[in-house]
């Protein structure tokens, strides 16, 4: 259960983290003392933290979201999937240098584990160690053969904040498919790259599933999550653009 719960969360819909949800709670069920229902309910919260989908107060669903991961790392200290998960979780809770030491203790455990670079490098852009994360991510991005969408949709995010935006928006479009919640970066990715149309358009894309998330809801989610202050201008900025209200 969990592993098809793992398959489908990938897709980074609200109906897929739903019925990762039930997948993961089956996990437990037909298995409570198994880390892996628990680290995938921790995952899924995340999820819904990340996208605003709770449907709890957000410091609820932190809780909960904590509680599992932690069962998690009771049951299973040495996996490291279980400390990316909770790295995951302090990332929402915008403790990122505990975020970090958290993915370098995963990456301790598994050090040939590319997913563990590519979170590790978004951490640190959050920090403001822009140059750091993308030649982590870059690495990454261009040694690993099968190369997951969200390494994409990462790498372009820490290029935009380089400066680099033609080569941001470029490298976001080579994921093969680009869902409803990453539209809205496609937007501003190019606006910035001068693509207008391309901008309002992924705007568009990005409201039929997201229809009351606001400007001012993702410039208060963005800072939240540490984006610098310098940054934020630029992502409001091209979001108005586009046509964000």
């Amino acid at each position: 259960y969990h592993l098809q719960a793992r398959r489908i969360i990938r897709l980074h819909t609200r109906r897929a983290t739903d019925n990762a949800e039930y997948l993961n709670n089956c996990a437990i069920s037909l298995d409570p003392d198994s880390p892996y229902g628990h680290m995938g309910m921790g995952y899924v919260l995340r999820n819904h933290l990340a996208h605003n989908w709770h449907t709890e107060t957000r410091e609820r669903t932190i809780r909960q979201a904590v509680r599992y991961s932690e069962k998690a790392l009771e049951l299973s200290l040495y996996d490291y999937s279980c400390h990316f998960v909770r790295a995951q979780l302090l990332m929402q809770e915008y403790r990122l240098k505990e975020a970090t030491l958290r993915f370098e203790r995963a990456i301790e455990l598994n050090p040939v584990s590319p997913n563990l670079h590519v979170a590790r490098a978004e951490a640190l852009f959050r920090l403001g160690d822009i140059a750091t994360a993308r030649e982590a991510c870059e690495d990454v991005v261009e040694n690993f053969v099968r190369t997951p969408d969200w390494f994409y949709w990462t790498l372009s995010r820490i290029l935009w904040a380089d400066g680099d935006t033609e080569k941001a928006l470029l490298t976001m479009q080579r994921m093969a498919i680009i869902p409803p919640a990453a539209k809205l970066q496609l937007a501003v990715l190019a606006n910035d790259a001068g693509k207008p149309d391309q901008a309002r358009n992924a705007l568009a894309e990005f409201r039929k599933e997201h229809s009351h998330h606001l400007r001012l809801d993702e410039i208060a989610t963005q800072k939240r999550l540490g984006m610098q202050d310098r940054l934020l201008e630029r992502w409001e900025a091209a979001l108005a653009n586009a046509g964000m209200h």
